[in-house]
């Protein structure tokens, strides 16, 4: 399994325990209206002499315009969510998630297709593309004349700031397992998006198939440097910012396991033991600080194979 792959696939399984074992057969598509409803009940079932039909009913209640936003959610209309909740002076946890959601929502990540395919038989690569929604990553929103793309084909930048942004949303201190979680898929996004960039600037490519196959191809027998990293990590191109931005990814990946190890009991070996395999093979220098020189020395050594 990829370095670029890795990360994003530990979190899909995590995700998939955590969503089957609540729905049970339950119709995906309808997964966020249903948790959306399930949470506002919940939260309203304490307050007395209320009566959470007639708050619906009444198209101006705070109770049926959050409702109309976790259903602008599940039907994709992002802009309309962002709207909502940026109309907010403060944000729950839930509403945190719901907001971040909806920023990735507008670069075409579908979080009910992950799930429904993560299980599946499908190849790594099919897996981690669904995540995207495309299989191919433009340098620049410019592609050059006459070449064919991708239908849903997007750029670093659009992620990058999509990702960023949804981070920005979130709690940095929050302990709500929802905000971990979905700190732990950013962080997976974030490194394959940090390597792809990286990728395809060594290679001076403008576009990218997010795979080990594809890497290796664009590459073609370059190498990366630790530089290179650096200075596609952050705009200041200096090795803290860098350094930071990786760990800020591994660490949010590694809470996510937290999470889900919480929810199962603990039963999660399997998974904390790929992600230790993860982190020891992501060690080149076996130093136990992880760092863009170790991004680098994993692309040449673990994807691309030089000898």
């Amino acid at each position: 399994m990829t370095f670029v792959l890795k990360p994003a696939l530990i979190i899909i399984r995590l995700m998939v325990i955590f969503f089957n074992s609540i729905t049970k057969g339950f119709n995906m598509k309808k997964l966020a209206v249903f948790l959306g409803i399930l949470l506002l009940t919940l939260s309203l079932a304490g307050c007395g002499g209320s009566n959470l039909f007639e708050d619906v009913a009444d198209d101006s209640s705070s109770e049926a315009k959050e409702f109309d936003a976790i259903r602008a959610l599940d039907e994709g209309d992002y802009d309309e969510v962002i709207a909502y909740y940026l109309g907010k002076s403060s944000l729950d946890p839930k509403q945190q998630v719901y907001l971040a959601s909806a920023y990735l929502g507008k670069v075409n990540v579908d979080f009910i297709n992950l799930i429904e395919v993560a299980d599946s038989d499908l190849e790594t690569f099919d897996i981690i593309a669904s995540i995207f929604g495309a299989d191919e990553i433009l340098a620049a929103a410019t592609p050059v004349t006459g070449k064919v793309r991708a239908k849903a084909a997007l750029t670093i930048e659009q992620y990058e700031e999509a990702i960023l942004t949804a981070f920005n949303v979130l709690d940095e201190a929050s302990t709500d397992k929802d905000v971990r979680t979905m700190k732990g898929v950013l962080g997976a996004m974030d490194i394959t998006i940090l390597v792809a960039k990286t990728v395809m600037d060594v290679a001076d490519e403008d576009s990218l198939t997010l795979s080990e196959e594809g890497i290796r191809t664009a590459l073609n027998g370059a190498a990366v440097t630790e530089s290179d990293v650096i200075n596609n990590a952050s705009e200041e191109q200096t090795s803290l910012a860098a350094n930071t931005r990786i760990n800020r990814n591994l660490t949010a990946i590694a809470d996510a396991i937290e999470v889900f190890s919480s929810i199962k009991g603990g039963d999660t070996s399997d998974i904390k033991e790929d992600f230790e395999d993860f982190l020891n093979d992501l060690d080149h220098d076996n130093n136990q600080v992880y760092d863009a020189g170790d991004i680098a020395d994993y692309i040449n050594f673990v994807i691309v194979g030089v000898v």
